[in-house]
């Protein structure tokens, strides 16, 4: 699942205090005001002003949100913090929409067979309508390995394919993984029939 905030690169930080015998404390004994300054951090694809810290609960293993106070003319927000614990700033995307990928299969076929090597062809557009995709992603395995997709590719091998492909942007929106209709491959001689559905294949072949 997406989420609505991103997080400002390079704002984590671990409080720790220590005792005058050099001993780390578990706890602070009264709250402290953490600030971060972000004047110098790159804080594009974020909504102004949304900007809040939060701290990592490691028993559950989740970012709680901590009351935050953003100044606009110092660029830096603050938050009152009692705990000893990791934490980092977040920011609204500015745009929290995935992108959409579709794929375009272009080969010679016979029936549902092709019977030369097909070409695979992925197209990205963000939510707005606008080729500022990061990156795309395939997987010719049901999602056991990905690939980064460049260009247009063949597929080089016979057989049954089932091709999954996602992509994500600049504002950390990734896309769920989708997959192609069934690509059946085959350049040798014969003729083939097949019933399949996803993740199983029953073929016969008459030579």
């Amino acid at each position: 699942m997406n989420s609505p905030l991103k997080y400002i690169q390079n704002t984590s930080v671990r409080i720790k205090f220590y005792d005058y015998l050099q001993d780390e404390l578990n706890d602070l004994t009264s709250a402290i005001t953490l600030t971060f300054d972000l004047s110098n951090s790159n804080l594009a694809d974020t909504l102004p002003g949304s900007y809040i810290i939060k701290r990592f609960d490691r028993l559950n293993k989740t970012w709680e949100s901590i009351p935050s106070m953003w100044n606009e003319t110092t660029k830096q927000v603050s938050a009152l913090v009692d705990h000893l614990s990791d934490y980092a700033v977040f920011g609204e995307k500015s745009d929290p929409t995935p992108p959409v990928t579709t794929i375009v299969i272009n080969g010679e076929r016979s029936g549902l067979w092709y019977k030369k090597y097909p070409t695979v062809a992925l197209t990205a557009l963000d939510g707005d309508g606008v080729e500022t995709v990061d990156r795309t992603f395939y997987s010719l395995n049901e999602g056991l390995e990905w690939e980064e997709y460049i260009n247009a590719f063949d597929l080089t091998k016979d057989g049954v394919y089932d091709i999954l492909f996602r992509s994500s942007d600049a504002s950390g929106n990734y896309e769920d993984a989708k997959d192609s209709p069934l690509l059946r491959v085959n350049t040798l001689n014969g003729i083939n029939d097949e019933s399949a559905v996803k993740g199983a294949a029953f073929q016969t072949s008459i030579n």
